[in-house]
């Protein structure tokens, strides 16, 4: 079985959660927030950053078929006021846990098929909605086996 970077499985969070940002879906009960969106229809990543998390893993091993790892993400989900930063983390977790038809809705690539599951831990964020700088973190992990 492979050894394979931490930094493998960064990248890979990183590009499911940008796939998995569309502005507005389906069922949406409010619009995206002025100034949120890019040209592509997608969140800003101006509007949010990923930070893995120092867990003491910096490769994982798949050696053994029993062995499970959690690594640990920090998403902070930036607004210019309460309820924007607050939308944007709610986009940010549904596009984390969303499934189609039992698989990932936004695989994380090559490393998904080590993926046992995803998970989020809610903090919540600001109850304000005076103008200014507004951030909301949650806690993203990664179970792989």
């Amino acid at each position: 079985m492979p050894v394979i970077p931490r930094l493998t499985f960064d990248e890979a969070v990183l590009a499911a959660l940008t796939a998995g940002m569309p502005a507005d879906t389906p069922g949406d009960y409010c619009q995206a927030p002025p100034n949120v969106t890019d040209g592509a229809g997608r969140i800003n990543r101006k509007h949010w950053v990923l930070r893995p998390l120092p867990s003491g893993v910096t490769e994982v091993s798949l050696d053994d078929p029993h062995a499970i790892v959690r690594l640990e993400y920090q998403l902070d989900a930036n607004g210019s006021n309460a309820r924007q930063s607050q939308w944007v983390a709610d986009r940010l977790r549904a596009a984390w846990i969303a499934e189609t038809g039992g698989t990932w809705t936004y695989p994380l690539g090559s490393v998904d098929e080590y993926v046992v599951d995803r998970t989020v831990a809610l903090f919540g964020g600001p109850n304000s909605d005076a103008p200014g700088a507004y951030s909301t973190i949650d806690n993203l992990y990664l179970v792989v086996n």
